[in-house]
């Protein structure tokens, strides 16, 4: 079977705890903002894209008194995460096998939201809804955590995805995949010039990766990098406003750029060659 018409079942994507998207950090992120977030012992946290689990049983196991939700659309990945509640006999967590754009407004008010991982590789439809979801379904002082790919960091990645995509026909198998990601490795091993160092680096990256992860990045259909400021114009337009990072440490004001706390992250984004971020939002109002 190609590799483009594996689907998320097939190939269900590696999941694990994420300490950077637990509550206790982004209310952190949230106080150092200077806003006052939900108490996070007692919290309603949600994860939208929540894989067999990992993170949000992760959540639950280490704050008994929150009421935690996750959603993801592998019946697979729902079942695995499951057996390992009731494993943990644990109490205050629910998971369901469903569609993000099904989620309606009977689903409740958060404290906390977390998208890690499903942003940039999900539809245009969904990414609103995504959106839409942190604004409708947050508590008024909540704090909603969305990470997704970034430019200028993608660029090298965009030019490796579509080598990967151009020659899809040649990689029939997971195997025959990590196969195509090492000639490339080594192809680009073999030249001098900065370009080659470059992008050997980074398909290095990816060569250490599971396949599922290699597959999501490189040969899902759904793949869309976008800059910092054209992420935060999407959320503005839903009534959110930006926080911070959930990963990286606050950008330092420089007397020499506008002040504007946007562009002050866009322009670090671009000193940096940023490929991926872990972006906090809040209401407008606060």
């Amino acid at each position: 079977m190609p590799l483009d018409k594996i689907s998320y079942d097939e190939l269900p994507y590696t999941c694990s705890p994420m300490p950077y998207a637990h509550p206790d950090n982004l209310a952190k992120v949230a106080t150092q903002a200077g806003m006052t977030p939900p108490l996070v012992k007692t919290s309603r946290v949600l994860e939208l894209g929540c894989c067999d689990g990992s993170h949000i049983i992760a959540v639950a196991s280490s704050l008994p008194e929150t009421d935690c939700w996750g959603v993801d659309l592998s019946a697979e990945n729902i079942a695995t995460g499951q057996a390992t509640i009731k494993a943990l006999a644990l109490k205050n967590i629910t998971l369901k096998q469903m569609n993000i754009l099904e989620i309606e407004l009977q689903f409740g008010i958060f404290d906390y939201i977390i998208a890690h991982g499903i942003y940039s590789w999900v539809s245009s439809e969904v990414q609103t809804k995504i959106l839409s979801i942190c604004k409708n379904h947050l508590a008024p002082n909540g704090v909603a955590y969305v990470s997704y790919d970034t430019k200028p960091g993608w660029f090298m990645r965009s030019t490796l995805r579509d080598m990967m995509r151009y020659h899809n026909s040649v990689a029939q198998t997971t195997h025959q995949l990590k196969d195509l990601v090492a000639f490339f490795a080594d192809a680009t091993a073999k030249t001098k010039t900065a370009y080659g160092k470059f992008a050997n680096e980074v398909i290095n990256q990816f060569r250490q990766l599971p396949a599922s992860f290699v597959f999501k990045n490189l040969l899902e259909e759904d793949n869309e990098p976008l800059y910092f400021y054209e992420f935060m114009q999407r959320a503005q337009a839903q009534g959110l406003s930006y926080l911070g990072d959930a990963l990286y440490p606050p950008t330092p004001i420089i007397p020499a750029l506008h002040q504007d706390l946007i562009y002050q992250e866009q322009m670090m984004d671009l000193v940096h060659n940023r490929h991926f971020r872990h972006t906090c939002l809040c209401h407008s109002h606060i």
